[in-house]
């Protein structure tokens, strides 16, 4: 919906998809709602099984704030009838724990996660993740990742989360990530470098000891 093929099958090759399992759909400016019935047709002819959308605002039919909006787009992912996985926007407001800061697109999704970047340097972003919600299983722990362009190929790795995206890390994994940089640490040493409360230290670490 809003991304040329090229760059999607770049993208996906970098991070390791097979250039042969990736069927790309040109929505040629409809919305998602509208082209319901054609992917339909293109998922049973194709055996896809996944189906990925760029981007929410792109697929929607109107204003992505509006409720209606929101349910038709999440209807029209009923009916696809496919696992999915939807990439939005936050507000200009900055509002990181809904997209587009909408309650509606909270609630009728089941897996959110807020991406953060990092400062771009020499052809190196580095990526954070960190969930909002998740309707089953266990709550994700937060995690990071590299993203480096080349002039034809684009490589994602793992990465780590520090610098800008401390301050969206848990006391945990804040403490985990500092004992990886500095190695045996002491409680009260913890608790001075991460400027938290030395109850906080202790529950942190008793945490990242069970791991």
């Amino acid at each position: 919906f809003e991304w040329e093929e090229s760059e999607i099958k770049r993208i996906w090759q970098g991070l390791g998809g097979d250039k042969n399992k990736l069927r790309y759909w040109n929505a040629e400016g409809g919305s998602l709602y509208d082209e319901v019935h054609g992917l339909q047709r293109d998922l049973r002819k194709s055996g896809a099984e996944y189906v990925m959308i760029d981007s929410a605002a792109a697929a929607g039919d109107g204003e992505p704030e509006n409720s209606l909006v929101a349910n038709r787009y999440f209807n029209g992912l009923q009916r696809i009838g496919r696992p999915s996985l939807t990439i939005a926007h936050v507000n200009n407001a900055g509002e990181d724990q809904r997209p587009f800061g909408s309650r509606f697109w909270y609630h009728r999704s089941r897996l959110l996660w807020n991406v953060k970047g990092d400062r771009e340097t020499q052809g190196e972003l580095h990526q954070g993740f960190f969930c909002r919600k998740a309707n089953v299983g266990a709550w994700p722990s937060a995690f990071g990742v590299l993203i480096a362009y080349g002039e034809q190929e684009i490589s994602v790795t793992n990465g780590r989360l520090w610098g800008e995206f401390e301050s969206s890390l848990s006391a945990t994994t804040r403490v985990k990530e500092l004992l990886l940089r500095r190695g045996k640490m002491t409680r009260k040493a913890v608790a001075e470098v991460l400027e938290i409360k030395d109850e906080a230290a202790r529950k942190a670490l008793s945490r990242v000891a069970r791991c």
